[in-house]
């Protein structure tokens, strides 16, 4: 049935006289992810293109998932209900080792399990679509768009025979795709994007090397999903199967990166990598119509000086934090009775709901219109677990934050809210210890006008940029699809030069070793002269 209104969907917009056929293809990993591959087909199909959604099934399965509008959804790999199930269980299991303490090796084997996963799904697909990836090809598509979290929709680009291949990183940049690309990266002043430790781009010598470790150990478990999915496709279609990482470099002219240049650390970035944070949303008009329905309305409207939002996202179960962190975070919150809390947990979290049941400035909820809170004047506050996209929201509001990074780029996220003064970042582990960097936290930002100023700037900075990202994206699509995607003229040939060449290394040598052979001569002809000096003023002497 998804198949016909795919090609029934095809037929009718081929109306469009400058319409390329686009194949978007995305994982079911996250549902943030699937939300933000939603929103890409959206903004294509808004311009007039022919859009088919394929999506790799990995842990959830896409066919009722209501976050995403797009209709014509091509699943790969199907999620059995029990699959699914199994898959949510091991995400609140996962939740319950947020607070455990992060290292380099942990965060090595969490990012090889997430490859293996999607790998595994790749397989699937392959071993069990070949009908509906025949179906594909027959469509002759003229782009293929991808995330970064699979290789497989890489892929697929040359299984399908599609000549155009663009990749969307649905969050700041990974280490090993900015390798690939020739991307700069200096790790002196550019957190790794999975960081853990800390975030700044105003790093001590112990932070850069805890930056530069951070990165190689996390890209090495990543490079792995190049290597298995190439594998993988050469099982399946031979073994002149073309390596995926040339696919990703010679048939792509742009890559997209989901950040604004506005809330990113600051850095060099080549002409073929395009910013587009906040891409298929509306934040201006994003409330357009919209009303808070009780018990939200009643809510906002309590706190003698205003309303804090607590909400830790999807990723993240609440019912699977610690107990101490939770007593420490919401007994903290109960002591402002000055002010109004919102507090979203999760269904099972009975414990959050027992030991908030009698706080008079609190409401505890399990769903909350988080759009129409932050932007509700009452509104002083909104304290998150610091993903992209909450953050991209808040700023559009022009509301402070409080960030508990939880995981993946969370921790570095919130490292460029802090840096630029429009909100706290609180390390979760203290939170094991006492409330007492929470609650400074959570002071200073309702008692320091500065940092509400300093979101009410970023706001403007955001609101009056010169283009969208909406009209960056496009524009950039149709650019490269007129050209044929071949834009030789962009893409820089770091990604073909190593660590020596990059960085002039050798030529630093051989300058090194110049001025160190002409120091030495210069030395040795000194001694020498000292040597004839004294010799001189020695035989001066006897004959006296």
């Amino acid at each position: 049935m998804l198949w016909v209104n795919v090609l029934s969907f095809l037929a009718v917009s081929h109306v469009y006289c400058d319409a390329a056929k686009i194949l978007v293809f995305g994982t079911s990993n996250s549902k943030s992810h699937m939300i933000s591959a939603g929103r890409i087909v959206d903004v294509l199909v808004k311009d007039g293109h022919n859009v088919t959604f394929v999506n790799l099934e990995v842990g959830h399965s896409i066919i009722n998932f209501a976050g995403v509008r797009h209709l014509n959804v091509v699943p790969l790999g199907y999620v059995t209900p029990e699959e699914e199930h199994e898959y949510t269980e091991m995400v609140a299991e996962r939740t319950k080792h947020t607070f455990d303490k992060e290292t380099v090796w942990r965060m090595h084997d969490g990012t090889a399990r997430f490859v293996e996963s999607v790998v595994q799904a790749c397989e699937r697909a392959l071993s069990q679509n070949t009908t509906t990836l025949n179906q594909l090809k027959s469509e002759n598509f003229d782009v293929l768009i991808t995330e970064q979290l699979s290789a497989c929709g890489t892929g697929l680009t040359e299984v399908l025979n599609i000549p155009v291949h663009f990749i969307i990183s649905s969050c700041a940049l990974f280490d090993p795709i900015a390798k690939i690309y020739g991307v700069p990266t200096p790790m002196g002043y550019i957190p790794t994007a999975m960081a853990f430790s800390s975030a700044t781009d105003s790093m001590s010598f112990t932070q850069r090397a805890q930056n530069l470790i951070e990165s190689e150990v996390v890209s090495n478990a990543w490079m792995n999903t190049y290597t298995d999915t190439t594998t993988l496709f050469r099982k399946y279609y031979g073994n002149n199967f073309p390596d995926v990482r040339d696919i990703m470099v010679n048939r792509t002219p742009f890559l997209f990166v989901a950040v604004d240049d506005l809330i990113e650390f600051p850095r060099p970035w080549p002409p073929n990598v395009i910013r587009v944070g906040g891409l298929g949303i509306d934040f201006a008009h994003a409330a357009d119509g919209l009303q808070l329905s009780e018990p939200c309305a009643s809510e906002m409207t309590k706190g003698e000086k205003g309303v804090v939002f607590f909400s830790m996202g999807s990723a993240a179960n609440t019912a699977g934090f610690p107990e101490i962190a939770k007593r420490n975070l919401f007994e903290t919150m109960k002591n402002f009775s000055d002010y109004h809390f919102i507090i979203k947990v999760d269904k099972s979290d009975d414990f959050s709901r027992e030991l908030l049941k009698d706080a008079p400035n609190v409401f505890i909820t399990t769903w909350a219109p988080q759009p129409l809170l932050l932007r509700h004047p009452r509104l002083k506050l909104f304290i998150t677990h610091g993903g992209y996209n909450s953050i991209l929201e808040v700023a559009n509001c022009g509301k402070p934050l409080i960030l508990l990074p939880m995981m993946y780029d969370q921790t570095r996220n919130a490292g460029v809210v802090e840096r630029n003064g429009w909100g706290k970042y609180v390390n979760k582990q203290t939170l094991l210890k006492s409330n007492k960097e929470f609650k400074q936290a959570l002071t200073e930002l309702l008692e320091n006008e500065s940092y509400t100023i300093a979101a009410k700037r970023i706001q403007k900075l955001l609101q009056t940029k010169p283009f969208t990202a909406n009209e960056v994206f496009i524009k950039h699509i149709n650019f490269a699809i007129a050209n044929n995607g071949q834009l030789p003229e962009l893409m820089p040939v770091a990604n073909k030069l190593n660590l020596i060449q990059q960085h002039s290394l050798d030529v630093y040598a051989v300058i090194s070793g110049v001025v160190a052979v002409i120091v030495l001569i210069f030395v040795k002809i000194c001694f020498k002269l000292a040597q004839l000096f004294l010799q001189k003023l020695s035989g001066k002497d006897k004959c006296e």
